[in-house]
């Protein structure tokens, strides 16, 4: 009688720990998809981050002087290509 005991509570608790393993692997699986959508996001706006860093810099801006908006369109551009370039790369590795 004894040992009938003791073998449904060892069932009982190997059927636990795969839950909780199992609960533990969802949870998992759950982060590394938020992980991944951070990651695109930030690597995604990176060139705008670093391009926007180089001009917030204390010192001579290049095209100053220019009294137009071309350099302005031109740095977004630029920009803004790096980053479809990024979405484009993602995309091809089917991560998005």
């Amino acid at each position: 009688m004894m040992e009938n005991s003791s073998a449904v509570i060892v069932l009982a608790l190997e059927k636990y720990a795969q839950y909780i393993d199992h609960d533990i692997e969802n949870y998992n699986r759950d982060l590394n998809n938020v992980m991944k959508v951070f990651t695109l996001i930030a690597v995604t706006f990176l060139p705008q981050t670093v391009i926007g860093s180089l001009f917030g810099m204390n010192v001579v801006v290049p095209m100053a002087g220019i009294d137009n908006l071309y350099p302005f369109w031109a740095i977004i551009a630029v920009t803004g290509f790096f980053s479809l370039m990024a979405i484009v790369y993602f995309r091809h590795l089917k991560y998005i």
